[in-house]
């Protein structure tokens, strides 16, 4: 809807001031002002509290800084060549040094790619990850010296006799340049066709006609490229320093082993790409021609960057300096050539910049060096984009000229800093979209003017931006969610509230959110303004005076965050969003009718839910029903022609169920008001605190079924300090009562905390005896799980029904089992740790009457499958438990504290019980955390932290929490899950 969503323009007057559509009341917008200095330590907050720049290390890349100012916006200093790579440490300077790795292999110490390279022997040349980690290797056909470091260069001596093989690390990439020392060497049969062994994966390497080649990513996107590889001889001679002109740095001294100097002789290579390998032709002429001069280097350049550089000249017309270490030259020096121009092309990212309100965006180039003190200008152009083949045969087109620079502009000695006004260019960069722009620079290339300059290679773009917000989204008008622009919604109040989400791209931004609103298709806008807020966080404002009843209004809100020299950027509106204010509450109450099967009895049972009718048909405005007992939330249903029935279930003995009919704004009638007196849970049948006796007899809470031990028993600490038995699983260790507890033939539920010391076999907790079988066991089953199991019979006959965890059970950790048998329903289930874990069917007539059993079960007389490891607070009650009651016997222990906590001190350690001790894999370390102590680094491809068994139920409540710093930019990075 354009930069202003108000209007199409906007008036300018001291302060930013709105216009608004014709017929709307005209309202001024409140300029930004600064928040108070937040605690979220993004760089904006910060550059306000310190009043100066500070970098948004996040934001930035490996040829991009991007810093927070104090008043809002923000800056990016694009380069054209990266100039820092990122390391565990943070953002680095680029270091091609290389060194070797504890695993034998060479890599440099700090570039944009992953890097490594052979240490000698088998196994791959040179090993390239890019960030998105695809991969690309290249192999020599036999085992590799060791090779000889020097800075940035791997030599291996006499791969084939008199020819050495570098491998020079780049910021990119990688280059191999093999070097044909003699004549004789020159003249090897293997020189006819090199061959490199090809790998990759995640990229496909495509061919090029022109000699080139590329590796493209499952999308495309080019990845790795091969630009056109060259061979040359010595014959030459190293560039000069300038002899005559301004003085200056001459052009940096590069060695020929990774580029041509002026005037050796070149020739093109053929390069071929093969399924698993590359293949280099040489030029047979120049390695045999007696004229050669050797040295003669063969380069067929790789690099995973996707922005580059090139020089092209006149007198060598067929040639291109592409990504060359040499300076940007444009225009003629006649010491060199009375006949020879330069001319420079960069490209330069601009995908960042996407959508960002350009303030301001200057290119600067550093001159190095000129020829004459006599004014000539330099030109800034658009051109076709550049290529590895580019040459003064084939350069780009210039498209459009940005403008000129003439120097010197004063002091002859005195060379100077160029700088262009792009901000032009770059708006439309940002609104198209553009990945890059490519930038030529020349000289005067109309008549006879030298305009011999010398630029640095790097030069770049300081682009202040801002970000406008986006449309802000609309949550809820008075509570109510959902938006139309055709249907409204019915709100039950005059002043709703108008509440929306907002979002900017802009880290640590001040937002300010314009809400508008009039009654529906009116030209008279009314509006009121927000404090400032933080990208993602909810902003709610009432309207100010009160609204008619039963008319129909919209609303809608836009967003704006930043004033830079008195402009004010505001974001596009959110859509037009209806309502209708209705205040009035439906007449009359709703009526409430218990359902039963039969006759209904006149009182109702704690735990056991009940059905009732809701019935408003004699109050026409009611859409929904609303409920609850005394002191809950309420539950609202629709109401189907006038009606719902819903199922309550008491969790007291006395309480009240409270209904009201709802309308469209969600307006209450008077309530229903229907009493529930509910006869309370039965008492347990039995219970065992387990605690310490030297009679070896567990005293009955209800002092009517002591268990006797009897074998191997012991006392331990138990689940939360007190006492606990160990039991060590040896013939004839257990415990039992005089006779039952509970009636398997009835609904019943047994509970126990259990720590389970070995796994190899069946092991029960507590059981009920029959004659043959034990009629009901809470146990750990060999499917490595928790199970509370029920026989049909005491008979062979019978089939034995399992109700299985969906969890693994875990040695050696406290746990709580609760195992109900819900006769009515005909179903068993099994909580673990008070969470409902497993069901099955099972009903049966057959009750067990024999004695309940401590850490054993009955099979005709024998005791198998006894417990080995630690019991505490076992307990039976006589009714089948809900869920919320087996919660609630659960909690009275005070178990609720951290399932599992890794301080990451410098260990793996599960600190709550040693439990989930984390396993570590990939580029894991330890480094410095917020509070000076240790903590955990990875390196965001294969590094993992893991525990062996699950820690949470994802199919439940839980929480976790971590403290975390991000050290890549990236669309989306696991952190804990």
């Amino acid at each position: 809807m354009g930069r202003l969503v108000y209007a199409a323009a906007a008036a300018l007057v001291g302060t930013a001031l709105l216009v608004v559509p014709s017929g709307s009341t005209t309202t001024q917008l409140r300029p930004p002002k600064p928040p108070e200095a937040g605690q979220d330590g993004s760089a904006m907050t910060r550059a306000r509290q310190t009043g100066r720049p500070v970098e948004d290390t996040a934001s930035g890349s490996a040829n991009r800084e991007v810093f927070a100012h104090p008043d809002g916006t923000y800056s990016a200093r694009i380069h054209a060549r990266p100039v820092r790579a990122r390391t565990g440490a943070g953002w680095v300077p680029i270091d091609t040094t290389l060194h070797r790795r504890p695993d034998g292999r060479v890599a440099p110490r700090a570039t944009t790619v992953d890097l490594t390279l052979s240490g000698g022997g088998t196994g791959d040349l040179a090993v390239l990850r890019t960030a998105a980690g695809a991969e690309l290797a290249l192999s020599w056909s036999q085992p590799l010296p060791r090779p000889v470091l020097t800075a940035g260069t791997a030599r291996y001596r006499d791969v084939i006799p008199g020819v050495d093989l570098l491998v020079h690390a780049t910021d990119v990439g990688f280059s191999e340049v093999l070097v044909v020392r003699t004549a004789e060497a020159a003249r090897r049969p293997e020189l006819a066709r090199i061959r490199f062994g090809l790998r990759t994966a995640g990229l496909t390497v495509r061919a090029d006609p022109a000699g080139t080649a590329v590796a493209v990513a499952a999308d495309g996107t080019p990845a790795v490229t091969f630009g056109t590889a060259w061979m040359w001889d010595s014959s030459g001679a190293q560039r000069r320093a300038a002899t005559t002109g301004v003085s200056g740095r001459a052009d940096p001294v590069v060695s020929r082993e990774r580029e041509p100097a002026p005037g050796d002789r070149r020739a093109r290579m053929g390069l071929r790409v093969e399924r698993d390998s590359l293949a280099v032709v040489p030029d047979r002429r120049l390695l045999t021609d007696p004229r050669t001069t050797f040295p003669v280097y063969l380069d067929p350049p790789q690099s995973a960057d996707r922005q580059h550089w090139l020089m092209v000249e006149q007198d060598l017309s067929y040639y291109g300096w592409w990504d060359s270490a040499y300076d940007a030259r444009v225009g003629r020096d006649p010491e060199d050539s009375t006949t020879d121009r330069f001319r420079s092309y960069f490209q330069l990212d601009t995908g960042y910049l996407a959508d960002k309100q350009i303030k301001k965006a200057i290119f600067t180039l550093k001159e190095k060096w000129r020829y004459s003190c006599n004014p000539e200008p330099v030109f800034l152009w658009t051109s076709a984009p550049i290529a590895a083949t580019g040459s003064w045969d084939a350069k780009p087109a210039l498209l459009r000229n940005l403008g000129s620079v003439t120097t010197p502009t004063s002091d002859c000695e005195t060379l100077e800093t160029v700088e262009f006004d792009l901000q032009a260019l770059v708006t439309e960069a940002a609104a198209g979209h553009l990945p890059q722009v490519t930038l030529a620079v020349a000289s005067d290339e109309s008549g006879g003017g030298n305009g011999g300059k010398v630029f640095d290679n790097d030069p770049f773009v300081d682009v202040w931006y801002n970000s406008l917000p986006a449309a802000p989204t609309q949550v809820s008008t008075a509570r109510v969610a959902g938006c139309s622009a055709t249907t409204p919604v019915f709100v039950d109040t005059a002043r709703p509230e108008f509440r929306v989400r907002l979002f900017d791209a802009d880290d640590g931004q001040a937002i300010f959110t314009r809400f508008e609103w009039r009654e529906a298709g009116s030209s008279s806008i009314f509006s009121t303004d927000s404090d400032a807020h933080a990208s993602g966080q909810e902003v709610a404002v009432p309207v100010p005076t009160a609204l008619e009843q039963d008319r129909v209004y919209e609303w809608r809100a836009s967003a704006y965050n930043n004033e830079f020299e008195g402009v004010v950027d505001v974001g596009p509106a959110s859509p037009w969003c209806r309502f209708v204010v209705d205040t009035t509450p439906p007449s009359g109450k709703p009526a409430v009718t218990r359902v039963c099967v039969g006759a209904c009895p006149t009182t109702f049972k704690v735990d056991q839910p009940a059905q009732f009718r809701l019935d408003a048909r004699a109050m026409p405005d009611v859409v929904a029903l609303a409920y609850h007992l005394k002191d809950s939330s309420a539950t609202t249903v629709p109401a189907v022609d006038g009606q719902a029935t819903i199922t309550v279930t008491p969790i007291k003995t006395l309480d009240t169920l409270r209904v009201y009919g709802v309308d469209r704004a969600g307006n209450r009638s008077q309530s229903t008001d229907y009493s529930l007196l509910a006869t309370g849970l039965p008492v347990e049948a039995a219970g065992w605190p387990v605690d310490r006796t030297d009679t070896g007899v567990l005293a009955d809470t209800r002092a009517a079924n002591p268990v006797t031990l009897r074998g191997g028993y012991s006392w331990r600490e138990g689940q939360s300090g007190g006492d606990a038995i160990g039991l060590d699983g040896a013939e004839g260790t257990g415990g039992e009562t005089p006779g039952p507890v509970v009636h398997t033939n009835r609904s019943f539920t047994v509970t126990a905390w259990v720590r389970l010391d070995a796994s190899a076999d069946w092991r029960v907790a507590v059981s009920q005896s029959g004659v043959n079988f034990a009629g009901m066991e809470l146990r750990y089953d060999l499917t490595n799980r928790w199970a509370f199991a029920m026989r049909t019979s005491d008979t062979e006959a019978g089939t034995e029904d399992i109700a299985l965890s969906d969890t693994l059970a875990q040695v050696a950790v406290w746990t709580h089992l609760a195992g109900v048998y819900d006769h009515e329903a005909g179903e068993l289930r099994i909580y673990v740790d008070g969470r409902l874990a497993g069901r099955a069917p099972h009903r049966s007539t057959w009750d067990a009457t024999g004695p309940f059993a401590v850490g054993y079960r009955n099979w005709y007389g024998f005791t198998p499958s006894r417990w080995q490891g630690l019991l505490d607070e076992v307990h039976a009650y006589p009714y089948a438990a809900s869920s919320r009651r087996v919660a609630e016997i659960t909690g009275a222990f005070g178990r609720w504290g951290p399932t599992a906590w890794w301080p990451l001190d410098g260990t793996d350690v599960d600190a709550t019980s040693g439990q989930h001790t984390l396993a570590r894999i990939g580029a894991t370390g330890w480094t410095t955390r917020r509070q000076g102590t240790d903590a955990l680094t990875l390196d965001g491809a294969a590094a993992q932290a893991y525990t062996a068994n699950p820690v949470v139920h994802t199919d439940a409540s839980f929480s976790v929490a971590a403290w975390v710093r991000l050290d890549r930019d990236a669309t989306a990075l696991g952190r804990v899950s």
